[in-house]
């Protein structure tokens, strides 16, 4: 193991040791919002990656229940942005996510500027992670099936391709990366430095987009192309599947983010919306009902190809990851911890 490995696995042990939340997924720009079911914090919003393929795209921020936040700075232009993640004060999220440019840009969490682009080259990316340290960033390329490790400079430290195909969302839980593969409809899981470490079939449940991990590492939450979010155990057994009985049936689920037992779930294409679920159960929450597929009352509507989901941290070390991913200490709901 390398130097820099064994100091890395250090820092995330003892990071993962207080817990984190993190999800990924991908999104679009944002309009109106209906009454949700969480009470807002003021160190935590959400991030919203919206596509928009008429402007080329932008990042949004809104509150906990779903009013517009991040004023004067937000919404601002982002090409096809893929995939946000959140370290300190800083945000990092791929562009690109159908095509060129394939890029890694920096802003801070007030929405301005400070490295962009911090990386080129890339292939229609999607999900980014970061270690618990804050020190690595996790990409998935897409379109080259690769998973290629940077650090926060912007420079290549490895590439992971075995067993990967078409990957989408990225999570990191204390010294392993969860990759969401579109391609075959599988869960990889990987040490940092890249030794694959096992995977297990999503096919039942469709092909993975947007994976969240709950707080100890143990359960996957995982949005699939069929339209429903499923639970399982890293190990790979499937413990609930909200849309097999119709109870969390929704039409183009893409993007999760995980705040305690909330379930913040992005609909990209006609439905352009985010909802918020009860974890445990898929029951909707606030205002919102679901029925055939159409979630009524959504938290967040009028969106644009909304893929990518993050959460802002509250103060404290946190891994996070893009294509909307993210972990946050605070657990709100009763649900697997």
């Amino acid at each position: 193991m390398k130097t820099g490995d064994i100091k890395r696995t250090k820092i995330n042990n003892a990071s993962a040791s207080i817990g984190k939340y993190l999800a990924l997924v991908l999104g679009t720009l944002g309009g109106s919002a209906a009454l949700a079911p969480v009470t807002a914090h003021a160190d935590v919003d959400l991030l919203i990656g919206n596509h928009d393929m008429t402007t080329g795209g932008t990042i949004a921020e809104y509150t906990l229940t779903g009013a517009a936040a991040g004023s004067p700075s937000f919404p601002f232009s982002a090409y096809e942005p893929g995939g946000i993640a959140v370290s300190g004060s800083d945000m990092y999220f791929t562009t690109g996510y159908f095509g060129s440019p394939g890029q890694i840009q920096k802003y801070t969490l007030s929405g301005s500027a400070v490295t962009t682009p911090l990386v080129t080259g890339l292939n229609s990316p999607a999900g980014i992670a970061i270690t618990g340290s804050g020190n690595y960033l996790y990409v998935a390329n897409r379109g080259g099936n690769t998973i290629g490790e940077y650090n926060t400079s912007g420079t290549l430290e490895n590439t992971i391709s075995t067993g990967i195909s078409s990957p989408v969302g990225l999570a990191i839980y204390g010294n392993n990366l969860f990759v969401a593969n579109s391609g075959n409809s599988s869960i990889a899981k990987y040490s940092l430095s890249g030794t694959p470490e096992g995977s297990f079939s999503t096919s039942s449940t469709g092909a993975p987009y947007g994976i969240a991990l709950s707080s100890n590492g143990s359960y996957l939450y995982v949005a699939s192309d069929s339209g429903t979010v499923s639970e399982y155990t890293t190990a790979g057994t499937l413990v609930n599947s909200f849309g097999s009985s119709g109870s969390f049936s929704l039409l183009s689920a893409y993007g999760v983010a995980l705040y305690g037992g909330d379930l913040f779930v992005t609909q990209d294409q006609n439905y352009n919306d985010v909802g918020v679920f009860n974890a445990a159960t898929g029951a909707t929450l606030g205002s919102e009902t679901l029925s055939g597929g159409t979630l009524t009352n959504p938290l967040i509507s009028g969106l644009d190809d909304p893929y990518s989901i993050a959460i802002t941290p509250e103060p404290g070390p946190l891994a996070l990851l893009g294509m909307g991913a993210l972990g946050l200490l605070l657990k709100r709901r009763k649900t697997h911890n």
